[in-house]
């Protein structure tokens, strides 16, 4: 009984670890409205061992309030897309960066989203 309660709870999280992750991340810049500035996004993989990952940024805001890119994006490593539109990163190489001139507003919002991908069950232990 103890070893089928395990089975159906290990099986339950492996379902729940298959759907995206998603971060709805929302920053007040009001006290730096108006000042240029840039927007630096990495995400690389870890030192040693990493298994593959990637994430999207999405859903950013641009405008008056919310701020205004300036001059194009600068894009280094596996990175697909580019903002206001989804950005999509991956670990595949050392270093993946996207850089693009900013000018802020009072606020900036964004979502990230993390594929179930990212995480594996590396290992299941059990006690009988």
């Amino acid at each position: 009984m103890k070893l089928l309660l395990t089975v159906l709870l290990l099986c339950g999280a492996w379902k729940a670890l298959a759907q995206p992750i998603t971060y709805d991340v929302s920053v007040n810049t009001s006290s730096i409205a108006g000042t240029n500035g840039s927007l630096d996004f990495n995400f690389n993989p870890g030192p040693l061992v990493t298994q593959a990952a990637s994430l999207q940024i999405l859903g950013f805001a641009t405008g008056p309030t919310d701020g205004t890119l300036a001059g194009g994006p600068t894009l280094t490593g596996d990175i697909t897309g580019a903002l206001p539109g989804t950005l999509t990163f991956d670990n595949g190489t050392g270093f993946n960066d996207y850089f693009e001139g900013f000018t802020y507003g009072k606020n900036q919002h964004r979502v990230v989203r993390l594929p179930s991908a990212c995480f594996q069950m590396r290992q299941v232990r059990s006690r009988l």
